[in-house]
């Protein structure tokens, strides 16, 4: 699956907690993500950026820093 698709997923998985991505500050693939695999998204809080995560089982997919913004809900 492309990157540009797992970024989309995390976009509105942000978007559901009340955020959306500012910009991306480094992104990094380690193993593709093949098509119908399950995976999941998780987002951890750094100081003002917050590190996203894709992993399948406990496989890490990608890993991502970004800067998020409020959506002013």
């Amino acid at each position: 699956m492309p990157g540009a698709v797992l970024l989309g997923y995390a976009a509105r998985h942000i978007e559901t907690e009340g955020f959306r991505i500012e910009n991306i500050k480094r992104i990094k693939f380690f193993r593709p993500l093949l098509p119908d695999q399950p995976f999941t998204i998780e987002t951890t809080p750094l100081n003002d950026r917050t590190t996203v995560t894709w992993s399948t089982g406990d496989t890490i997919l990608a890993r991502a820093t970004v800067k998020l913004q409020s959506d002013g809900r």
